[in-house]
């Protein structure tokens, strides 16, 4: 209840008494033949709810009522893999989540599709000195449908 997600809605004049539901995963790693190689995945599914109250912005005078949410569709797969040979290390990881929720007590729909990637490589120079570089990929789409009265 005092994460960045309820806070975050407070701002709509939203306030969530609880919040939560299954959550369940795997990961999985594989050290492959060639030497030195890793490679992965993880999954995690949600099934999600929450419960508070809240002010209508489409309709104000009506006050403060009862407010509820759930996920149609709450999902994180990630896939990596890591490659280490004398002094040098590569890593690679890409990551999807999908939230798609049902909101403002089934009055709208709100999709987040969130994918980011990255790779880095770090050579050893000696005992105590690294070096390295990286290079990164973020974006979100969101969609949000609102009012399906």
């Amino acid at each position: 209840m005092y994460s960045g997600y309820p806070y975050l809605i407070r701002q709509w004049d939203t306030y969530l008494t609880d919040m939560g539901g299954l959550q369940y995963g795997a990961d999985l790693r594989w050290n492959l033949p060639l030497r030195g190689l890793m490679a992965g995945a993880s999954r995690l599914n949600q099934d999600i709810s929450a419960h508070g109250t809240f002010v209508d912005f489409f309709n104000p005078s009506n006050g403060i009522i009862p407010y509820f949410e759930s996920s149609k569709a709450d999902w994180s797969n990630q896939f990596f893999a890591e490659y280490r040979r004398g002094p040098l290390t590569l890593v690679t990881e890409y990551r999807r989540c999908l939230r798609d929720q049902i909101i403002l007590n089934n009055t709208s729909e709100d999709i987040s599709d969130v994918r980011a990637w990255y790779v880095s490589g770090t050579y050893r120079i000696g005992k105590r000195v690294s070096a390295g570089s990286y290079y990164s990929h973020y974006t979100v789409t969101e969609t949000f449908g609102g009012a399906l009265r």
